[in-house]
């Protein structure tokens, strides 16, 4: 009975400390808001790896992974043209999504 218990800590304490570490993509997950020119853009994030970005009337369904801190996103069949990257590197810090670096750095806050 005693290995049991011991057994059943273990798996508790691991499960918590995998949840507390979480994963690259699940930081993403939710709606993030920012401007880019001058121009209002919104980027969803859902758990399953799909996502939506928006700018002025237009909406981009996307696949995306996140992995090393590098973002990447497949935009769904015909809407290729219409994203200004495929791939970028990502960082989140709190309520901010940092996308790209140096002058080609962008920054959007989570509204969600």
């Amino acid at each position: 009975m005693k290995k049991v218990s011991a057994l059943v800590a273990v798996v508790l304490v691991l499960s918590i400390m995998l949840c507390a570490c979480g994963g690259g993509a699940n930081k993403l997950v939710g709606t993030w808001t920012g401007q880019q020119d001058g121009i209002a853009i919104t980027m969803s994030f859902n758990e399953d790896g799909t996502g939506v970005l928006s700018a002025v009337i237009i909406s981009v369904p996307f696949t995306y992974t996140a992995e090393d801190g590098v973002l990447k996103l497949v935009p769904n069949e015909g809407m290729e043209d219409l994203v200004d990257f495929t791939e970028t590197k990502y960082q989140v810090d709190g309520d901010t999504l940092i996308l790209g670096e140096g002058d080609d750095m962008h920054e959007l806050t989570r509204s969600q």
